[in-house]
């Protein structure tokens, strides 16, 4: 089956002829070398996933993160989580046992559901970036904003528009499909493949993390504002509740820079590399690797989820802080 390469979204960046001249540059994976790649994928998606369900029990057993922070937080770990599953044990195993599964429907579906992780993590960033907004500008709101009631509401809609935005890909003209030739994703060469591809995946991650980036920078004015006012009070317990909330920012901020990093690696600058190997290292391998680096960003913001893994015990804060997250 035809697949049109996430490259030739660009026709800004390279014209026609230099793209074919690109392509035809480009050889295809051995079969050695896709053994080789599909094992790469398997140990770095084990590593992901293993350290993503880490955060997520610290998380919920580590009171500091609270009410909302926690569970958007868990959103994304959890997105991160099933992508990392989804390339270790389906991909992989696939790829290593039987490739030609990746062209039949049922393989296919392993593209559908990545994107449905894939929503949940840049929505889930997106809301953890509205979050910290709101506790900056808005903290006698905040906890009105962010219940219990209303974050739960917001983490669900974040999954049912990843399911509906993965819906048309039940159709096989959609298909998101695996190749080894290439040991990445692409969208079938169609009608609905193109459209799908380009206006449902790409420009929404765009305007999403676009958005996300815009929020950032403005509450990153806040901070530096508020600092300088001296909104931050020396009463020990607003001090201290302050300084967490920043440093949940920059976490989040941490975070969503690894994002950004990934899409500008995938979608753009893996266009021009010639070696296949550092296109694989730049689509494939950073995307799965970008599941681990958010992980590991929480773990080293909050030293209770590192408690967790160094004494094997939880390790929780003042009770009284829930109601402020």
């Amino acid at each position: 089956m035809e697949v049109l390469m996430w490259s030739t979204y660009f026709d800004g960046l390279l014209t026609s002829e230099k793209k074919q001249f690109i392509f035809e540059m480009v050889l295809p994976f051995e079969p050695n070398e896709q053994s080789i790649a599909a094992l790469i994928i398997l140990l770095t998606g084990l590593t992901g996933v293993f350290i993503n369900l880490f955060v997520i029990l610290g998380v919920t057993k580590t009171q500091t993160f609270g009410s909302s922070f926690g569970k958007i937080c868990i959103s994304q770990s959890i997105a991160n989580c099933g992508n990392a599953f989804v390339f270790s044990c389906l991909v992989a195993p696939i790829s290593l046992i039987d490739p030609s599964v990746h062209s039949t429907y049922w393989g296919a579906r392993c593209g559908q559901v990545l994107i449905i992780f894939w929503n949940g993590s840049i929505f889930s960033h997106l809301l953890t970036a509205v979050n910290r907004f709101s506790v900056i500008y808005f903290p006698t709101r905040y906890v009105r904003l962010f219940n219990k009631r209303n974050t739960t509401i917001s983490v669900a809609m974040i999954w049912v528009i990843g399911l509906c935005q993965a819906a048309p890909y039940l159709d096989y003209n959609c298909t998101f499909e695996f190749e080894t030739f290439s040991m990445t994703f692409a969208f079938v060469k169609t009608t609905c493949g193109t459209v799908v591809g380009t206006y449902l995946d790409f420009y929404l991650s765009l305007v999403v993390i676009g958005t996300v980036g815009v929020i950032d920078i403005i509450t990153l004015i806040g901070i530096r504002l508020m600092n300088k006012r001296g909104v931050v009070t020396d009463e020990v317990e607003k001090g201290r509740r302050k300084r967490r909330e920043v440093k949940f920012f920059f976490q989040a901020f941490a975070q969503a820079i690894v994002f950004v990093t990934e899409l500008v690696l995938y979608f753009y600058v893996s266009s021009f590399p010639e070696n296949k190997w550092v296109r694989f290292g730049m689509t494939t391998f950073m995307w799965i690797f970008m599941q681990t680096l958010d992980a590991s960003i929480v773990i080293a913001f909050n030293k209770e989820i590192r408690s967790i893994a160094c004494r094997g015990t939880t390790v929780s804060a003042l009770s009284s802080t829930n109601q402020y997250s």
